[in-house]
């Protein structure tokens, strides 16, 4: 572990803070001065809703998979040995 020191709660705050500063600063770039040496294009203006939607959709596609995985599949050993190699 990198951060052993660090409480779970504080490992979860540093990876989802770096993970948004990381997607704040895709977005924003293309709206710097930088985007031009860069090569890149501003995006237009429908761009970023339609994004938000998208993420939001696969967000809560995950979530609700992630809940009837450990509501149904989780807890099921069929056809699984314990200690048998996979």
């Amino acid at each position: 572990m990198i951060l052993p020191h660090l409480s779970p709660y504080t490992k979860y705050i540093m990876l989802h803070g770096t993970s948004l500063l990381i997607v704040a600063i895709a977005v924003l770039l293309p709206l710097t001065p930088f985007a031009a040496y860069l090569g890149f294009v501003a995006p237009p203006p429908l761009f970023f809703p339609l994004l938000a939607a998208m993420v939001l959709i696969y967000l809560s596609a995950a979530e609700g998979a992630k809940f009837l995985f450990y509501r149904y599949l989780a807890g099921s050993t069929t056809g699984v040995r314990s200690g048998s190699p996979v």
